[in-house]
């Protein structure tokens, strides 16, 4: 059954192969397979790779590191100004109560306590002062100074009794004293041993107290504080009251007597509060559940969620939020309430204040104050070709008059008509239309009187009118479309156009010219009689999309340029004298060659063939033309160039010097400007490159053949191609040749190419079976040891 199973697997894979396919195992097979890996590995190596659990787990880690995005980075969604509170009953929504924003609502005074889990501390001593209600009490310690007839300086500790014991006096009682009556008692008892002097009394360091904060707090508990702390300092410790605790009603029990009640209210809205005393050993800080909470959200300068006494209303809510912000609209204020077991709406109007300040609030309240409608009233507006648009109050008897001199209309305004557009009563839209000329003119049947809301609108000229335009075209310095101004004549145009160039023939300026329901008429103008004066009508007046030509002087051109330089007596630059001046006439102005010009290497170029190569796409044919393969997918693929293309490189010209100074008129060229010849000088060997071991320069042997100068470079390659050897002649000629060739002369370049390798395609399949059968091989063992 085995040797069965193999057979089908070889047949199958070597079927596969000869398709350049991948074989895949049953799952079941593969399962076996892994499990038969994991029993051979050794006890410490197994369940090393993650479960899918911790894979999972690692998963969400990555995401949670991914999206963790500091705060500060970014940036803040704008919230809109109102928000959607849906009412479902059954998944279907049975009503849409419209809030002003925010949607969310923090309780008010909860950001004194500042973050959750933050650690606080308090500053030591020095850094805030004593009260002087302090009391002094055991653990505190007193630096006493005495100066005059006696200098003393002590640091003195209270002790467990309350005591003080003062070297050289004795022992004092100073628990339960202030500092200013401690002091006073200080120095009455020093009298006794000490006389003129001075005396001075300071806290150094607070005693630790131990307090007690119950009740709504985020952190319920016993602390253990400075001696100079707060009820507030306690509350921060504790992070404050929850969102259900009271911000208003704090009691703070001292041996079973409230001694203090804080409203942090209080403090948040004058900067203090009388009951926010200094805390002693053992004191109770009692937070109880909020009172009455009312929502205020909406156009005040703080919204949040309030608490309330019973014995404050409305106005009271609006001054701990910071009043009403410039937008808000008093007439309907929208109270969202739970009343007898039912959620009703109650609009309220703050503008009888009598009525609103008896206006019963309830826990639970939502308060939604809107902002004022945008519509603006009493206004009327002007846009267009007006100096000042914009929007201006409206008046009683108010007409488009008094609009026009208080706008002031530009000069593109056009006079003769302008619109108003009103809204009727309704609320449909018609337009006025009225003449500006008339209404400034003071024809009083035009000056509309205006109402409210009213929108004026002046025109352009160039909006009603259309503008026309000419164009020139030539031997002038800024041809173009050009705006036809009212009595423009032939000469305007040539002169806001910058004039002529000077290859500008001024005997036949050509003007074309549209004739409606005919052929286009053509005016041929001698320019240079208008100029002197002579003939001053056939400067002409333009007409709309008139086209003036102004042509090139025939064979007009800028003296043009050959450069010669080398092995010639007086190199250098030469104008060119006649349209047929030839390459030996140049030669010969250039007092012929010197002795060692070498004529055979003669090199000409002429730099405007690169120009012409690129216009006539001469890359874009051969690409054209090149061979399509289609490969087995079905996807159309080019060949690949097999050569470079530069049109640079096609600017040379290859001449025979020799013939042409020789007098053989079929091997002369004509030059043309920018043309570059150069002479070289006479070389001294030939040049050997490509697939030889010694690339370089061998002297010239008179009738020694190819093969003398590929030994002298040490013989040919292993790679190289030695059917393809070219013989590059020193004018540029490239020849063919074999080894025998002999006609090699100073100055000549071989060059022996490489050989070109082809790839097989059963080369390439014999290595993907290989591959194939190497995976197979490994397989087949794993099924005998099943």
């Amino acid at each position: 059954m085995r040797k069965s199973c193999i057979l089908i697997l070889l047949a199958l894979t070597f079927e596969l192969s000869a398709q350049a396919a991948s074989t895949t195992l049953p799952a079941e097979l593969y399962q076996k397979y892994l499990q038969k890996l994991e029993e051979a590995k050794p006890a410490e190596e197994k369940y090393k790779s993650p479960t899918i659990y911790e894979l999972d787990t690692m998963a969400i880690k990555k995401e949670e590191f991914r999206i963790s995005v500091p705060e500060t980075l970014v940036p803040p969604k704008e919230e809109e100004p109102f928000f959607n509170e849906y009412v479902i009953v059954a998944s279907e929504t049975v009503q849409v109560i419209k809030k002003p924003a925010p949607k969310v609502l923090k309780v008010f005074g909860k950001d004194l306590f500042g973050k959750k889990g933050e650690s606080k501390s308090f500053s030591e001593l020095g850094e805030e002062p004593v009260s002087k209600d302090y009391h002094l009490g055991s653990g505190d310690r007193i630096i006493l100074r005495l100066w005059g007839d006696t200098n003393l300086e002590e640091e003195l500790t209270v002790d467990r009794e309350g005591n003080v014991f003062i070297p050289n006096a004795g022992t004092i009682a100073a628990s339960g004293y202030t500092l200013e009556e401690f002091k006073d008692k200080l120095a009455d008892f020093l009298k006794k041993i000490y006389s003129n002097f001075n005396i001075d009394v300071t806290l150094g360091r607070a005693k630790l107290i131990k307090v007690f904060v119950v009740g709504e707090v985020e952190k319920p508990g016993s602390y253990v504080l400075s001696g100079l702390a707060s009820v507030l300092n306690a509350l921060d410790q504790a992070d404050g009251p929850t969102e259900r605790g009271s911000f208003r009603q704090i009691k703070v029990y001292r041996a079973g007597q409230v001694v203090a009640t804080l409203d942090i209210y209080e403090l948040i809205r004058s900067g203090k509060a009388k009951g926010n005393i200094q805390l002693a050993s053992n004191d109770i800080i009692f937070v109880p559940p909020a009172g009455m909470q009312i929502k205020l959200r909406g156009h005040v300068k703080h919204p949040a969620i309030f608490e309330l006494k019973q014995t404050e209303n409305i106005f009271n809510l609006v001054e701990f939020a910071g009043g009403f912000l410039p937008t808000a609209f008093l007439d309907k204020i929208m109270v969202d309430r739970i009343q007898k077991g039912k959620r009703v709406v109650i609009d309220l109007s703050l503008i009888d204040t009598a009525k609103a300040r008896n206006f019963t609030l309830y826990d639970g309240d939502d308060i939604s104050v809107f902002p004022v409608p945008d519509f603006r009233m009493n206004m009327v507006s002007v846009v267009g070709q007006v100096a000042r648009e914009g929007s201006f109050e409206f008046r009683d008897s108010l007409r488009v008059s008094d609009v026009l001199k208080d706008v002031g209309l530009l000069p593109d305004a056009y006079l003769e008509r302008a619109d108003i557009i009103r809204t009727t009563s309704e609320r449909t839209k018609e337009i006025i239309s009225f003449s500006p000329k008339d209404v400034l003119n003071g024809e009083p049947n035009s000056d509309i009187l205006l109402q409210n809301d009213d929108k004026i609108i002046i025109y352009s000229v160039w909006e009603v009118l259309r503008k026309k335009y000419v164009k020139i075209d030539g031997a002038v310095r800024r041809p173009g479309e050009y705006e036809l101004y009212e009595g423009m004549k032939l000469s305007d145009l040539i002169f806001v156009a910058g004039g002529f160039n000077r290859e500008a023939d001024l005997s036949r300026v050509e003007l074309a010219r549209l004739v409606p329901g005919k052929q286009a008429e053509v005016i041929y103008v001698n320019f240079e009689k208008i100029l002197n004066g002579a003939d001053k009508e056939y400067d002409l007046n333009l007409r709309e999309d008139d086209r003036v030509f102004v042509r090139t002087i025939p064979k007009w051109k800028l003296q043009e340029i050959v450069t010669i330089e080398g092995e010639v007596k007086y190199p250098g630059k030469y104008a060119i004298t006649r349209d047929d001046e030839k390459l030996s006439d140049i030669i010969r102005r250039a007092g012929g060659f010197t002795d060692m010009a070498f004529l055979k290497g003669a090199m000409f170029f002429r730099g405007t063939i690169e120009k012409d190569v690129e216009q006539r796409d001469l890359k874009g044919v051969i690409l054209s033309t090149q061979e399509i393969v289609m490969d087995t997918a079905g996807q159309i693929k080019t060949t690949p160039l097999i050569f470079t293309f530069n049109p640079k490189k096609l600017t040379r010209i290859i001449i025979d010097l020799e013939k042409i100074m020789r007098g053989e008129g079929k091997e002369d060229i004509v030059v043309r400007g920018g043309d570059w010849i150069y002479i070289p000088p006479i070389p001294s060997g030939v040049n050997v490159v490509g697939s030889v071991p010694s690339q370089g320069t061998i002297k010239h042997i008179p009738k020694a053949n190819l093969r003398y100068y590929i030994e002298r470079a040490g013989g040919f390659t292993k790679n190289a191609d030695k059917g393809e050897v070219r013989v590059v002649k020193a004018n540029g000629k490239v020849l063919k040749v074999g080894l025998s060739y002999n006609d090699i002369e100073p100055g000549d370049a071989i060059v022996v190419p490489q050989k070109i390798k082809k790839e097989t395609e059963w080369g390439k399949l014999m290595k993907d079976t290989v591959s194939i059968l190497s995976g197979l091989a490994t397989t087949i063992y794993i099924l005998l040891k099943l």
